[in-house]
């Protein structure tokens, strides 16, 4: 005679989970639950720990973890009259991405010296909700404070929940120079010799100036 085991919760579970498992036929007596690692292929026996309770009575509890995904299990199911095994059920992980809810368009950044800035951290802007998780591991490439500078700046944030499940959105951090040159040398006013006609020539200041930019070494006077 052929048994079945059933659950509820047998694909998608999310790490920590407890999960149920029964043995369908009442009439058994003894109860010794399996549990196979290489896909069905081969099962041992199993017994209360951390991870499973009741694995000699109807009903197996799981904690679930990452560590157990895609577990095979079974029980057998004996009495006076006859014995047999059950059908093996898998319980697979969490295979779920998270949803970014938050929105990250293209953004401009002012230059600093040598026309760069240090990339700020934007994953603390980045709002996303899992099917299982609260707390959620959200990174940036490049790393915060990466000095950039140019019109392209690709910036992705990815958000990874506790399974590994993954999403991320890409957005262009432009480097604009607002800033104006500086100048350093000191002119005061002068007086210039009139001519006959009482006229006089402005002379070429351009070479005397001396000044400094964030972006330019080469400024025009």
């Amino acid at each position: 005679k052929g048994y079945r085991s059933v659950s509820d919760y047998h694909t998608n579970v999310c790490p920590g989970d407890i999960i149920e498992i029964s043995v369908d036929d009442e009439a058994a007596f003894d109860y010794q639950w399996q549990m196979s690692n290489d896909n069905g292929q081969n099962f041992t026996d199993i017994f209360d720990n951390a991870i499973y309770g009741g694995t000699d009575t109807r009903y197996l509890s799981i904690q679930f973890s990452n560590d157990i995904d895609g577990y095979y299990y079974r029980c057998f199911v004996s009495n006076i009259h006859y014995n047999g095994y059950t059908t093996a059920m898998q319980i697979s992980g969490d295979t779920e991405n998270p949803t970014i809810t938050s929105v990250h368009e293209d953004l401009t950044l002012d230059a600093g010296a040598n026309c760069e800035v240090s990339l700020p951290d934007y994953t603390s802007e980045l709002t996303a909700t899992d099917n299982c998780d609260i707390d959620l591991d959200i990174t940036q490439f490049p790393l915060p404070g990466t000095l950039i500078s140019g019109n392209v700046n690709a910036v992705i944030l990815t958000v990874t929940d506790d399974s590994g499940n993954s999403v991320e959105t890409e957005f262009n951090a432009e480097v604009i120079d607002i800033t104006v040159p500086e100048i350093t040398s000191t002119h005061e006013d002068q007086m210039i010799d009139a001519n006959e006609n009482c006229d006089a020539y402005l002379p070429d200041y351009t070479t005397d100036i001396t000044a400094s930019d964030n972006c330019d070494s080469d400024l025009e006077l």
